[in-house]
């Protein structure tokens, strides 16, 4: 809440899942304060983000967490996924001082699934953060509101092509 008569700062964001056929609630994750939670399902499993250094995957019946990354020095945002990856960014909290150059202080990852371990990481040059992102299986294509649009090889991360140029960026984007 912003607003003068709002009882709270912030929102606080909880997460909770529930059975699709009975509406049980099968587990939740603790409330976060002034936090956003990312998620993408697939294989019976949930991965989560937050605007925090923290990103898990979970059981999707159980909550059972199967392997989680975290980082203070890091934020992560879930971006996209496929079969084989889940596709995030990765940007440093530390002072500018430290971080370096703007483009240095956005990394972007491929993680397995099943591991979370990373398949690859890159930094494209960008002039601007990452606005949206989507997959067609093949690629990840990184859009910025500045008219900037990369397509990275989703197996290998290398730069398959980019327009620098291209119409500000505003709203959702689909692959076919």
């Amino acid at each position: 809440y912003w607003m003068a008569q709002a009882r709270l700062p912030y929102f606080r964001a909880k997460a909770a899942f529930f059975d699709a056929s009975t509406l049980e609630r099968l587990w939740e994750l603790p409330a976060q304060v002034g936090r956003d939670y990312q998620m993408f399902a697939g294989h019976g499993q949930v991965a989560i983000t937050t605007d925090g250094g923290t990103i898990a995957l979970y059981a999707a019946r159980s909550g059972r967490v199967i392997w989680a990354r975290e980082d203070i020095n890091q934020q992560y945002r879930a971006l996209a996924a496929n079969d084989e990856a889940l596709f995030v960014r990765a940007v440093s909290l530390a002072p500018p001082a430290e971080r370096g150059r703007y483009e240095e202080r956005q990394a972007f990852l491929a993680l397995s699934w099943a591991t979370g371990e990373a398949r690859w990481e890159t930094r494209p040059p960008l002039t601007d953060d990452v606005s949206a992102a989507l997959t067609d299986d093949q690629r990840l294509y990184l859009l910025t509101s500045l008219g900037q649009m990369v397509a990275l090889d989703g197996a290998t991360g290398q730069e398959a092509w980019r327009i620098d140029d291209g119409p500000e960026f505003v709203g959702s984007a689909l692959a076919a």
